[in-house]
């Protein structure tokens, strides 16, 4: 018998016959599912993500890095089987239309429009458009940084293949990385490559992110640590 399997979301869809495209495109969310519909980008927006959070989590009256509101709902209400198979009878198939997330100016955009994220919002100057840079955005130099902190590291023998060969420092890019290599790079070496590079706010929540993703891609996982993992 299948137990499980391991997918990416559009296969979710497929799984779960609910679409993982538009308003409604949460499986688990299901009907709640929180959405917004960005006038310029002409994309959908998910931003009801908080809700999963405990609630005394600093993240729900956190207005200024979300949406602009303090978040006080539960999460939506978890569906049965039978409820699930009663949605399916009459099912009927929807098209969607494709499209790519990209920070540009529709996106800065939305943005204004939605009155939150002030400092990204898009600035007119001689005629064109300028995009503040987010948070999170490197300069050429800082990049130079992180691509020498690759192109230098030691690790013992058999931890990943050869990275100082995926990294081009004239160019500053990082380029044909294995598997293996992109998952010890995010659990193991990328706090450390950041550290010094960008501001402290972006260093803990990489830093958590990638904590996060070692302690779930372990050899060993108890149950404790899933606990710990889903109220973090």
């Amino acid at each position: 018998a299948l137990l499980w399997t391991i997918n990416d979301f559009p296969a979710y869809a497929n799984l779960s016959g609910w679409s993982t495209k538009g308003a409604l495109a949460c499986p688990s969310c299901n009907k709640e599912t929180h959405s917004v519909r960005l006038k310029k980008g002409c994309k959908f927006s998910y931003m009801g993500a908080r809700r999963f959070l405990p609630s005394d989590h600093k993240w729900r009256d956190n207005k200024c890095s979300f949406d602009g509101k303090v978040e006080k709902r539960s999460p939506p209400t978890q569906l049965f089987g039978d409820q699930v198979l009663k949605q399916h009878e009459g099912l009927v198939f929807d098209e969607f239309g494709k499209g790519k997330t990209k920070d540009g100016l529709n996106a800065r955009r939305d943005l204004e429009h939605m009155k939150i994220r002030r400092k990204l919002h898009p600035v007119e100057e001689d005629g064109k458009w300028k995009l503040p840079p987010a948070c999170y955005s490197l300069l050429k130099e800082e990049k130079k940084r992180l691509c020498t902190f690759l192109k230098k590291v030691k690790v013992p023998d058999g931890v990943f293949s050869n990275i100082s060969n995926c990294v081009r420092l004239k160019d500053r890019k990082i380029f044909g990385l294995k598997s293996h290599d992109s998952h010890i790079i995010l659990e193991r070496l990328l706090p450390l490559a950041l550290r010094g590079i960008v501001r402290p706010s972006v260093y803990d929540a990489i830093t958590e992110l990638c904590i996060y993703f070692r302690e779930l891609c372990s050899r060993e996982l108890s149950v404790d640590v899933l606990k710990h993992l889903e109220s973090s």
